[in-house]
């Protein structure tokens, strides 16, 4: 445990030597998806610390992750990758519901050389 207030624990997740989610776990149609977490965080998670990365062959592509059930334009987060075949990080807080799940959407472009996602560390209480 790092951190303890009001009742909400930040608990950092042990050292891990791969990434929780890759390329082929995610669907790349522009639509949001399920992203659950619930192998990965325990019941009571109130909100996760993403981190990772993406690169596509294809200028002005994105990723969009967002709280479980808003999807609207508050509550969530955006990586816009501007230049053909530059990685663009993603590191962000994000509220998971009480299935431990979050939404996500990446663009429908022809190729992205790679997604890479992990949890990194997560709040309970």
């Amino acid at each position: 445990m790092l951190i303890k207030a009001q009742g909400i624990h930040f608990l950092a997740k042990a050292e891990q030597q791969s990434y929780d989610f890759t390329l082929n776990d995610f669907t790349r149609d522009d639509q949001y998806h399920d992203l659950d977490l619930s192998s990965l965080i325990p019941a009571g998670t109130k909100a996760v610390l993403l981190w990772g990365a993406y690169k596509s062959d294809t200028a002005d592509c994105e990723c969009r992750l967002a709280q479980y059930g808003h999807t609207g334009t508050y509550r969530k987060v955006l990586r816009h990758q501007h230049v053909v075949n530059i990685g663009k990080d993603i590191d962000c807080l994000m509220p998971v519901d009480s299935n431990r799940k979050i939404k996500y959407a990446f663009s429908s472009v022809p190729t992205y050389v790679y997604i890479n996602l992990s949890v990194v560390a997560y709040f309970v209480g």
